[in-house]
């Protein structure tokens, strides 16, 4: 790579965080530190779950870490969030005046939501170069969850100003092609938009053919059950009806257990549901540590994921890398045409069902648990994908081509 110049990643949660989008930037910072870049990460100090804070300065595997002060009100309500964000947007800013310099890199990923809006005008006063991660896309995401209207003036506002940031970025990085597709329709040039899927260390998770059977012993499931796992954030942009009706209609069914490994805005639901319905097929499980998530994703026969079909590419499920690199079938509900449902067919690993189809969800996983040759098949082109599309080491060089291209163009 070209070196003697700075990369900057700006988000709100990095190592030792453990969720899912602070782990992808952790492995792109340390990994592109190795290839000669000088690295940095502007971050908070809070974790992900508002449980833990962390050292306000200190170097992790060649990248400088420096987590500046922001409220920790948490995610329990939208008023403490937007605090929360306000000061994270307000302590960044004042960072980066002070160290950002003509030609460094500066990474604004997409937590807190538009966060390119206050980098971009850092950048161009200070002479630098922008990158937008796009994580998600806001405020449509908000939108379409019902927090203020599409058409309301301080959403027209803020879309204009968002757009300006990703106009006059160099580059901006989408993790899907639908998402790339959204960028476009909103007049962002087509030389400014490069799609660099997440990704998993298919190092570090790789495939088990015993499902883990010391953690299967410890929560309490034996070799014989067929366990449907899910990992991670369980939250306002997923689906969560269709597999509790699929429970339901499988509770009769003993073998056939629900795992759901996480937390989120929806967990709590699901513990209330799950209680009304008397679903006894349904367990629950924290966050796991990253030095865990191999035992953990290896665990389930087969996992699910969810989308709501209307943020189809305005955010792009990442949980499905690591359960790929653990070698095992996915059963998305979400859009079948969406970005995951795409995915599914181009791997044969998996199968897309719309959302309030708890008939068909059944039928599948009852399909999985009768021929256990085609899961078995589902799981080996499972990690087929991410070895051939989805590596880690894939992902850096991407990225290390397009500093390097951003870089030469000076």
């Amino acid at each position: 790579c070209i070196t003697g110049r700075h990369l900057i990643f700006v988000y709100r949660f990095y190592a030792p965080d453990e969720s899912a989008t602070s782990q992808i930037l952790t492995d792109v910072g340390e990994q592109l530190a190795k290839r000669g870049y000088r690295v940095s990460v502007y971050t908070s100090r809070m974790s992900y779950d508002g449980e833990s804070t962390y050292d306000v300065k200190e170097r992790v595997n060649g990248v400088l870490v420096n987590r500046v002060w922001s409220t920790r009100m948490g995610r329990a309500t939208s008023l403490g969030r937007v605090i929360d964000y306000l000061t994270f947007y307000i302590s960044i800013s004042l960072a980066l005046l002070f160290v950002v310099s003509r030609g460094d890199i500066v990474i604004a990923k997409t937590d807190p939501p538009m966060l390119s809006i206050p980098i971009a005008a850092i950048v161009r006063i200070k002479r630098a170069k922008l990158v937008n991660w796009l994580q998600d896309i806001f405020p449509e995401v908000a939108s379409k969850l019902g927090f203020g209207s599409p058409s309301g003036v301080f959403t027209k506002f803020i879309v204009a100003l968002r757009n300006r940031s990703l106009v006059r970025a160099d580059m901006n990085v989408t993790i899907g092609t639908r998402m790339a597709e959204i960028v476009q329709d909103l007049s962002i040039p087509n030389n400014r938009i490069s799609i660099i899927e997440n990704f998993v260390d298919d190092q570090a998770i790789t495939r088990s053919v015993d499902h883990s059977p010391e953690l299967r012993h410890q929560w309490g499931f034996t070799s014989s059950d067929f366990v449907v796992g899910y990992s991670g954030n369980l939250g306002r942009a997923h689906e969560l009806e269709t597999m509790l009706g699929t429970a339901e209609l499988l509770k009769d069914l003993p073998k056939i257990k629900f795992l759901f490994i996480g937390s989120g805005f929806l967990r709590e639901r699901l513990i209330e549901e799950a209680r009304k319905r008397k679903l006894d097929n349904i367990y629950l499980k924290p966050y796991q540590p990253r030095s865990r998530l191999r035992e953990s994703l290896a665990l389930p026969d087969l996992h699910w994921a969810s989308l709501l079909p209307e943020l189809e590419g305005f955010i792009v499920p990442s949980k499905v890398y690591g359960i790929f690199a653990a070698g095992r079938p996915l059963l998305m509900i979400g859009d079948p045409k969406g970005e995951v449902g795409r995915m599914l067919d181009k791997a044969s690993s998996g199968k897309c069902i719309s959302p309030g189809k708890s008939a068909k969800a059944k039928e599948f996983i009852l399909g999985c648990l009768e021929n256990h040759e085609s899961l078995t098949q589902m799981g080996l082109a499972a990690r087929r994908y991410v070895d051939l599309h989805a590596s880690r080491d894939k992902a850096i060089s991407r990225w290390d081509g397009l500093f390097s291209t951003l870089l030469s163009n000076d």
